[in-house]
């Protein structure tokens, strides 16, 4: 069946994930009021939150940006996790998959500081000469006009990638985001592209299990069936919980699922929605309309 809203099952967890978008936020600038509401009241009945999120940016950042929107750690949320953070521990740890010291920032053209803030300080080199490099860093992709819509604009970077065969990190594995009122193409769609020309590719995020696990010891919660994951993209969230075997739950308002099945003429029903999960071999053990009752802006 499909829930009305995240309270229907609420009672039966402790300890929650949520994504960002899709959950509590909605576009670069519109949040969700009553979700915001809802997770103060997560944290006041002692039960958890981590925000698990896909996006490059360290959780410092993240965490600036969303008391912006209203969201303060400690009254809405415990911790905060990004794929941005994972590839940061490893950078810090000396511990990333390459040999080697140098890296190439693929789209660095569109950007006023060319040095990733997770290299800076680091005994990472960053080199503008592909063929002198190790690795390739995943930058946000955009051109020199800072076009981010447009794949076919963003190939001949990804060409250039393929022509060096050196391996690519992936700091963002979504492939899509809401910015302003329109969608522009994120790490994972370039990298995925890469990966399909024969590209070896390190992705850091959701769906892999280990971003979800390592949410759940910072908090040193043990007991996984009383977590819960609560996202809007079957293939990141809802795959990724059933890759760490935490529930999952799918949410259809404004969400990303929503967007993809109705712009391919699905119906969005109980059925379709599992047919469709198929596509990412996933599962959601609940599916709800919207997280809160209400939607307040």
């Amino acid at each position: 069946m499909i829930y009305n809203d995240l309270t229907e099952i609420y009672d039966n967890f402790d300890h929650f994930l949520f994504d960002a978008y899709g959950v509590f936020a909605f576009g670069s600038k519109e949040t969700s009021l009553s979700v915001v509401k809802l997770m103060e009241n997560i944290i006041k009945n002692e039960k958890t939150l981590t925000i698990i999120s896909n996006s490059s940016a360290s959780a410092y950042e993240l965490e600036i940006g969303y008391k912006k929107r209203g969201l303060v750690k400690g009254i809405h949320y415990n911790e905060i996790l990004s794929s941005g953070e994972m590839v940061l521990n490893d950078i810090k740890n000396d511990t990333l998959p390459f040999i080697g010291k140098k890296y190439y920032l693929a789209y660095y053209q569109g950007l006023k500081e060319p040095v990733p803030y997770v290299f800076k300080d680091s005994c990472y080199e960053l080199v503008t000469d592909i063929n002198k490099a190790d690795f390739v860093y995943c930058g946000v992709p955009q051109t020199e006009n800072k076009e981010r819509s447009d794949l076919n604009l963003l190939m001949p970077e990804i060409e250039r990638i393929k022509k060096s065969e050196l391996p690519l990190i992936c700091p963002n594995p979504d492939y899509m985001a809401v910015e302003g009122d329109k969608f522009v193409i994120c790490q994972g769609l370039v990298s995925k592209t890469y990966e399909d020309m024969g590209g070896k590719v390190v992705y850091y995020g959701k769906p892999n299990a280990d971003i979800f696990l390592k949410a759940l010891e910072n908090l040193k919660i043990s007991n996984k069936s009383k977590a819960l994951m609560v996202g809007d993209t079957i293939r990141t969230d809802i795959k990724g919980a059933n890759n760490a075997n935490i529930a999952a739950c799918l949410t259809l308002s404004k969400s990303v699922t929503e967007n993809e099945m109705v712009s391919k003429n699905i119906e969005v029903n109980e059925k379709n929605i599992f047919e469709y999960a198929k596509n990412w071999d996933a599962v959601p053990d609940f599916i709800i309309k919207k997280v809160s009752k209400e939607e307040l802006f």
